[in-house]
């Protein structure tokens, strides 16, 4: 068997700080999916509450921050999450991207697809 990959960010830390509602995120897309906002951000508390090393596609360097992406099936449907720690105020989880695939993501527990 392959070496894992290691996400970035500590996913007990990330989970902790979802779950005391400790996060921002953008849901243009996760709302088309789930409804209204409110559904769109319960889906994200829940989906990252059931995140898994498995679930690790990569770490990606951005301009300012590092980010962890993950490929998670929810319905039967490959989703795109990708999510950064800020310290604005204090530090909070920003959800960058929650939105289905858009092509085949190969996370350490095999290949999602859309």
């Amino acid at each position: 068997m392959g070496r894992r990959n290691r996400p970035h960010w500590s996913l007990t830390v990330i989970k902790r700080m979802v779950a005391d509602d400790e996060f921002f995120c953008a849901l243009e897309s996760a709302v088309a999916y789930f409804g209204t906002p409110d559904e769109a951000r319960a889906a994200v508390q829940d989906t990252v509450a059931t995140l898994h090393e498995s679930n690790f596609a990569e770490t990606v360097k951005l301009s300012k921050h590092v980010a962890d992406i993950y490929g998670v099936a929810i319905d039967d449907m490959g989703w795109y999450l990708k999510l950064t720690v800020i310290d604005t105020d204090g530090p909070e989880v920003l959800i960058i991207s929650f939105h289905p695939l858009e092509r085949p993501l190969k996370t350490n527990g095999g290949l999602v697809s859309p």
